[in-house]
């Protein structure tokens, strides 16, 4: 599953739970959490390392979505 996909359906999962419909196991929000972390901390190394450009500007997330 491409990065796009596996971000958008832990975002859905997460409205899910948080609104009620939907319930998980402990162990399961750890290691949801676990990998929402890692991906977080990827596009920031990301973002810092090869994009410091972007930073401030205001339509960064559509020129990295593009590249």
């Amino acid at each position: 599953m491409d990065l796009q996909k596996r971000v958008v359906k832990f975002y859905n999962d997460r409205s899910q739970i948080v609104h009620g419909s939907k319930e998980i196991s402990n162990e399961d929000a750890v290691q949801k959490r676990n990998e929402c972390l890692s991906i977080a901390l990827s596009s920031l190394r990301k973002l810092y390392k090869k994009h410091q450009n972007l930073i401030e500007d205001p339509d960064r997330s559509k020129k990295l979505a593009l590249n």
